[in-house]
């Protein structure tokens, strides 16, 4: 059974599911070139039929992980018809209609329910019409049947995506989703047992953390949606002192609702948090600002998550949204007394909305009433690149002229080397890795024990904040070594931090974060990379460190690089001084 599934919105995406497995999968942003790129993920969608040698009809399913749009949301495609172009106009012209749905209630709670109903007016009319509309494109793109394509719930997508890419997918778990928004939705509570499934709770979009986090990502002058990442790697640098005076002004913004507890609430709503932050917390400094909000979506995160599992009996949780992007918060989860075994999908965004999609659509149509699903393993799903191809891009672009290139059959023990010369070097190898994380075969690498390095990296490659943290890529056998992990958390995915030893903190301290030393590690099994972890394990030879830097391959506003040509292009423009694509070193 093949199964397309197709995400249209934020950093849209598209992936080959085949038989309960996930063969391809590449968000467009790769094949455009524009970081986080929306609409309907044309090229990705081309490139993986033409890979895999099969057409549209070959298709039983295409599966789209939203039911409606979010008010008045539509692609390029879809702003072109002239309905959804009047629409757009008016949305983005008219300020009070663009922000918020919820304005009346800002300082009148009782008025709350105006806004949600003109937020379900918006999203049941206006926004269902452009998400029907964006399948009829999209079935005219692929020349299938409009029947074909099967729309499904947001968060019911991102819950499957959860639980059936777990190592726990045939127990019984609490799957919890939480992101921003999604078909008028910020969160769900949700039990998985393996052959069914129940929904205990959802919040509404006005009460979304999410929508709080982004609302402090624009107020510190950041971009929504792509930023978040930024306030959270501040708010370690903020003093308790500074913030415990502010935290008192919002900590009451949130409570638990709903039957049981299980739903998130708010004060007011979210959509006017820009408004709160400008009147109340206009002159509080940036730092302690990031400080305050982090702590605050941590406090009320862990809360829910914790009364969730008092209320369901049930400890081992799986989780998927893009607020658990979020590393820290997923720590202080990890950490909890309460919670026995975690699993958080790696790339929880948006961008793995479809995997769930997939799942639920597979199920649906499947004749066998208790099928196998392996969990997820590597997220190495995208394009790879020969040597011979290689070698033709850089005769076209004339790079021994210029350059040093050498072809280097162990270049694996050859990057080991430069690094242990404090050399850093971007490597291309393999299949593409899936997602926000650089995972090895995308990545800039680099000696994890010296900290000079990082400034090299800031300011001449990647021209990133200071205060961000990189990744150490450790080795499976010592990752125990490294990082204070009681409960064996597995962590090959950048998903979670955790506290660092004494030993990370002397030979890790450029990987890890500059202020608080966590980690957020990369755990490297030989069997799932072994050209990774041959670098590795050669790097460990020489220094007896057993881990190196990684931080992804690609400019700053970019995203990751693809292939040579992008790889070159990050390499011309910036001062890195070494590329190895698949065995070819170039070097300056």
């Amino acid at each position: 059974m093949k199964v397309l599934g197709v995400y249209y919105g934020h950093n849209s995406t598209a992936l080959l599911f085949e038989d309960g497995n996930i063969i391809d999968c590449i968000s467009e942003e790769r094949l455009t070139g524009i970081k986080n790129q929306t609409g309907i993920p044309k090229k990705s969608i081309k490139y993986i039929l033409e890979k895999n040698k099969i057409t549209a009809s070959d298709l039983d399913v295409v599966a789209i992980p939203v039911k409606i749009s979010a008010p008045i949301y539509a692609s390029e495609d879809n702003k072109k018809t002239p309905f959804i172009s009047f629409l757009n106009t008016i949305y983005n012209s008219v300020p009070v209609i663009k922000n918020t749905f919820g304005f009346v209630s800002f300082y009148n709670p009782n008025l709350r329910g105006v806004g949600r109903f003109f937020y379900k007016f918006f999203s049941q009319t206006i926004g269902a019409y452009s998400a029907e509309n964006e399948r009829k494109i999209l079935a005219d793109f692929l020349q299938i049947p409009f029947s074909k394509i099967q729309a499904y719930d947001h968060h019911t997508s991102h819950a499957y995506s959860a639980y059936y890419s777990s190592p726990y997918n045939n127990e019984k778990c609490l799957v919890l989703t939480l992101d921003a928004e999604g078909d008028g939705i910020c969160a769900s509570v949700n039990i998985f047992d393996g052959t069914k499934f129940e929904c205990l709770s959802r919040t509404h979009a006005d009460n979304s953390l999410g929508l709080m986090y982004a609302a402090v990502t624009q107020h510190l002058c950041m971009k929504v949606g792509e930023h978040e990442y930024k306030v959270m790697g501040l708010a370690p640098y903020a003093k308790e002192y500074a913030i415990s005076g502010v935290y008192e002004k919002v900590k009451d913004l949130f409570s638990l609702g709903g039957k049981d507890g299980l739903e998130i609430a708010s004060k007011f709503d979210m959509r006017q948090m820009p408004r709160y932050l400008r009147e109340e917390l206009g002159c509080v400094r940036f730092d302690v600002m990031a400080g305050v909000f982090q702590k605050l979506l941590e406090e009320v995160a862990l809360k829910w998550v914790e009364n969730a599992v008092d209320v369901t009996g049930i400890h081992t949780l799986c989780v998927a949204g893009g607020v658990f992007m979020n590393v820290k918060l997923n720590q202080r989860i990890h950490e909890s007394k309460k919670i026995d075994r975690v699993f958080y999908l790696p790339s929880c965004g948006d961008e793995s909305s479809p995997i769930g999609a997939c799942y639920i659509a597979y199920l649906a149509n499947l004749s066998q009433k208790t099928p196998t699903i392996k969990p997820l393993q590597t997220l190495y799903w995208g394009n790879s690149y020969t040597n011979d191809e290689i070698k033709t891009f850089l005769d076209s672009k004339n790079a021994t002229q210029k350059y040093k290139v050498s072809f280097i059959q162990n270049i694996e023990e050859e990057i080991a080397k430069l690094i242990s010369e404090n050399k850093i070097v971007g490597r291309m190898s393999g299949r593409m890795e899936f997602g926000a994380r650089a995972l090895g075969n995308r990545s800039i690498l680099a000696n994890p024990a010296n900290v000079d390095i990082v400034n090299v990296i800031n300011e001449q490659v990647k021209n990133r904040d200071f205060w961000m943290p990189f990744t150490p890529s450790i080795l499976e056998e010592r990752i125990n070594d490294y990082i204070v992990n009681p409960k064996h958390v597995f962590a090959p995915y950048m998903i979670v931090t955790f506290n660092t030893s004494n030993l990370a903190r002397k030979e890790l301290k450029a990987a890890l974060h500059p202020y608080d030393l966590t980690a957020r590690p990369q755990l490297v099994k030989e069997s799932w990379n072994p050209g990774y972890y041959k670098i590795i394990k050669s790097f460990e030879k020489l220094t007896g460190i057993g881990a190196v830097l990684n931080t992804s391959f690609n400019l700053h506003g970019f995203p990751i690089v693809m292939g040579p040509e992008e790889a070159y292009y990050a390499f011309e423009n910036s001062g890195l001084q070494y590329i190895a694509l698949e065995n070819y070193l170039v070097s300056k």
